[in-house]
């Protein structure tokens, strides 16, 4: 295991800089976590932001000496957060892009892979700095995402409501490994998107596949159905006693239905 207390002290303090930005400072301790004690592998997330969570996943991916974490962002908001880009250039103490480019994706792209690199944690990156989609295409055919490995975690924090939660599911559940979790940023105190989960999660451990969920593929729509049947499906709502606009995480966790514990868990007798 790698361990560089270094880094995780200025992660610290860029928590401390931009978390409150997308509501991520603990959220991403969090995900650090949960991927440190269960080895997870193959990341992806939908909304790279400022990096925050990102940085904090890589840093675990590191420590596990194995991973890779997709993120993906079209830096929209970039004008937004060029404050916070200086903050923290200055901090890791690397050339913050020039301001009279920041309605460029160069901008954008210089700034995240310069954050990553000063923390040597870019190898474990792929930043793909696009618009996301989630009606439009496949991630996996359009070669947004590789699919040599099924993903061990998905954490969307791009949009919340109902539709967006059906499409997050159409599109990645098939991508999904056998043990997997699905975190949706914010749903979780939003009423019409916590109502939508709770049903959506209590059909699929029926066994049921609303037509939402299909595409024009019969090959792919036979492989989803028969994906939900071998499966369990557990929600749980991540919320913060905090009154602002992220204040929760709606994370679902994916397990084969069987009858043992995980076989790759090795228990003492």
């Amino acid at each position: 295991m790698t361990f560089n207390i270094s880094n995780i002290e200025k992660l610290l303090k860029i928590n401390n800089i931009s978390g409150h930005v997308y509501g991520s400072e603990t959220l991403s301790l969090f995900l650090y976590t949960l991927i440190k004690r269960e080895k997870l592998s193959n990341i992806v997330e939908l909304g790279t932001g400022l990096g925050t969570t990102s940085l904090w996943i890589c840093q675990a991916l590191m420590e596990n000496n194995k991973g890779n974490l997709t993120t993906i962002d079209n830096g929209r908001d970039i004008q937004e957060l060029v404050s916070f880009i200086q903050e923290i250039s200055e901090l890791l103490e690397i050339d913050p892009p020039s301001i009279k480019d920041s309605t460029t994706i160069i901008y954008y792209q210089n700034f995240i892979y310069k954050t990553f690199k000063s923390l040597n944690l870019d190898q474990f990156l792929d930043f793909k700095n696009i618009d996301i989609n989630l009606q439009n295409y496949s991630f996996a055919e359009d070669n947004i995402i590789t699919v040599d490995e099924k993903i061990d975690m998905l954490f969307a924090d791009i949009a919340h409501g109902p539709d967006n939660i059906i499409d997050i599911f159409r599109c990645f559940l098939p991508l999904m490994n056998d043990f997997s979790h699905i975190l949706i940023d914010s749903a979780s105190t939003k009423l019409r998107s916590y109502l939508t989960l709770e049903q959506l999660v209590a059909d699929l451990n029926k066994g049921k596949v609303s037509p939402r969920l299909l595409s024009q593929n019969d090959e792919q729509n036979h492989y989803l159905i028969q994906l939900v049947t071998q499966r369990k499906f557990r929600l749980n709502h991540l919320t913060e006693k905090e009154k602002q606009t992220q204040n929760s995480t709606a994370w679902i966790t994916l397990e084969p239905v069987d009858y043992r514990p995980n076989p790759e868990v090795t228990t003492l007798p």
